[in-house]
């Protein structure tokens, strides 16, 4: 099946993502196999490898398929828990659920560390700084009635840490999150309240300013909990 048509590179690795989606959904491959070949795929829609591999990369940032070196690439496997309770019907939501929970249980237990970092290694004026990022944060929150740009006040919080490794890592799980997030997820997140997460941050600050360490893990492990409940539902 050919796709048939005259597109810009963007417009069409798009159009491939979607039918390797639909693949997906249609269990063509389930979870844990190993997808069809380059070559197969590239006579099938008639692209080039190049536009094939660019549409993967997408799935791979989402935490969808998984590359190994030698073996070629997999569909992710599911947990039998997640998938059995999992609300979402289609097999790609699913996939995405699983990927989305598993960057939130990572940050939960990187986070909490870059709050005793933040804590050894900011100045007061850093605080400042976070504490400003806020005052931001709550008036987009409150004009949207939303949690659009919360990972903002994350990354500042990360760049205050003074580890760049850390801060590295945790912007590729950042990537990710937002790669899910634009993907459809936002219903997820609209569930959020932006009150109760500008109270969250306003706690972890407020530890924060304290230097209190232990405080500011507790705040920023709970906050992150509260998404990994939902997801979990």
């Amino acid at each position: 099946m050919k796709m048939g048509i005259r597109a810009s590179k963007t417009l069409l690795y798009e159009k491939v993502v979607k039918e390797l989606y639909k693949l997906i959904d249609e269990y063509q491959f389930k979870p844990g196999e190993k997808l069809p070949p380059e070559r197969e795929l590239v006579e099938r829609w008639g692209i080039s490898r190049n536009v094939l591999r660019e549409a993967f990369h997408v799935l791979e940032r989402r935490g969808i398929i998984v590359s190994s070196q030698g073996r070629g690439r997999f569909l992710r496997a599911l947990p039998g828990k997640n998938s059995a309770e999992n609300k979402y019907e289609v097999l790609s939501k699913k996939l995405e659920r699983c990927s989305l929970l598993e960057a939130f249980e990572l940050r939960q237990l990187l986070e909490p560390k870059v709050m005793e970092l933040v804590i050894k290694n900011s100045t007061d004026s850093d605080i400042i700084e976070i504490e400003d990022k806020l005052l931001v944060m709550k008036k987009r929150f409150i004009q949207l009635n939303l949690t659009v740009g919360e990972l903002d006040i994350h990354r500042l919080y990360t760049a205050k840490s003074g580890n760049l490794f850390l801060e590295q890592i945790l912007e590729i799980v950042f990537e990710a999150t937002l790669e899910l997030m634009r993907n459809d997820f936002i219903e997820v997140f609209s569930a959020h309240d932006p009150h109760a997460s500008i109270k969250d941050h306003g706690k972890i600050i407020e530890a924060l300013k304290k230097r209190d360490i232990k405080d500011a893990q507790k705040q920023m492990f709970n906050h992150l909990q509260d998404t990994i409940n939902m997801l979990s539902k």
